[in-house]
């Protein structure tokens, strides 16, 4: 039969009471607990995105003037993005494609009623997340390519959400590229690039869809258009490709379907409307292209042949590097196995 030691009583409520003090200790010290005031702390990074080119040291922060080229895909952020990774002191690099998707995700968690509380619940308030993103964001941006001094991202549809960036980086600039949506539509329809929500067997759809796009993100931005300053247009075939391959009953109902056309400058009843009188020059070296069209043609495959060649020595040489890391690895671990 068990006798209880009364001696021993002291001990035991002294040990309850520590117990009990520590458990209330850091119920108070937890920031969600209802009863813990808000602290008078914050926490304060001063950690800054170094990266080292030869001797060049580069200092990166989110108050670094980022610029971000967007619009509609097909609409020439792919040559301007080339044009400004030509200067030394930039860099834009390729598309990133994450950039857009996870700002679409802040969208959808703030929007959806049960999960922007769930995130509440869990201390994720908008201010944790913001900073987060912002700190996702510049990461990839930095990584991705090689360091400048100023640096680039070309992702068309993160315009969609240029007010939102131009809060977590101040001092970013913002170039919003613009193209006749016909020539767009017609791009994406026969080179079949692939858009999420358009149909590329349908024109009337993905006009529409261009115009929802363009107008959402015409919204945000002050029209600078490069034809008040580039009168002269100098390539005059991928102008006009469009022409003849839209179908009648949407050409004509045009101006309806894309009314974004003629607020930027485009008449929808031209087919094609007048973009500018080329350069005696560039007629004659347009003219000339055209005598040598298949010989240009079979040149430009060359180069695709020649481009796809390296690509894929790149990936072969990168597949065994990482397949001659992960057999290390294994010899390794069998030697330690065969040690023991």
């Amino acid at each position: 039969m068990f006798v209880p030691n009364f001696r021993r009583q002291p001990l035991y409520i002294f040990i309850l009471f520590q117990i009990i003090f520590f458990i209330l200790y850091y119920t108070f010290q937890n920031p969600n607990c209802i009863f813990n005031p808000k602290p008078d702390y914050e926490w304060i990074s001063s950690e800054k995105y170094v990266s080292i080119d030869g001797k060049q040291k580069h200092l990166y922060d989110h108050n670094m003037p980022l610029i971000f080229i967007g619009g509609m895909p097909r609409s020439g952020t792919t040559l301007l993005r080339v044009l400004l990774d030509a200067h030394p002191d930039i860099r834009c690099g390729e598309e990133t494609r994450v950039i857009p998707r996870i700002l679409s995700n802040r969208q959808s968690w703030l929007k959806a009623p049960f999960e922007s509380k769930r995130l509440q619940e869990a201390g994720i308030t908008t201010e944790v997340l913001d900073s987060a993103i912002r700190a996702f964001i510049l990461e990839i941006i930095v990584r991705h390519g090689r360091p400048a001094p100023r640096l680039c991202n070309k992702d068309p549809f993160t315009l969609r959400s240029a007010t939102y960036l131009q809060y977590l980086f101040p001092n970013s600039k913002f170039i919003f590229m613009i193209r006749d949506g016909r020539a767009v539509v017609h791009s994406i329809i026969s080179r079949k690039v692939t858009i999420s929500g358009f149909d590329l067997k349908d024109y009337r759809d993905c006009l529409k869809k261009w115009n929802t796009a363009m107008t959402h993100m015409k919204n945000v931005f002050l029209l600078e258009r490069s034809t008040d300053q580039v009168i002269k247009p100098i390539n005059l075939e991928a102008l006009s490709k469009w022409v003849g391959h839209i179908p009648d009953d949407v050409v004509a109902n045009m101006h309806k379907i894309a009314p974004m056309l003629k607020k930027l400058g485009y008449d929808p009843f031209a087919n094609p409307p007048n973009y500018g009188e080329p350069d005696s020059l560039v007629k004659e070296k347009m003219t000339e292209l055209d005598k040598n069209k298949k010989h240009w043609e079979n040149v430009q495959k060359q180069v695709v042949e020649i481009r796809n060649e390296i690509r894929q020595h790149i990936i072969n040489k990168s597949s065994s590097h990482h397949q001659s890391i992960n057999n290390e690895h294994s010899n390794e671990g069998s030697k330690s196995l065969n040690s023991r």
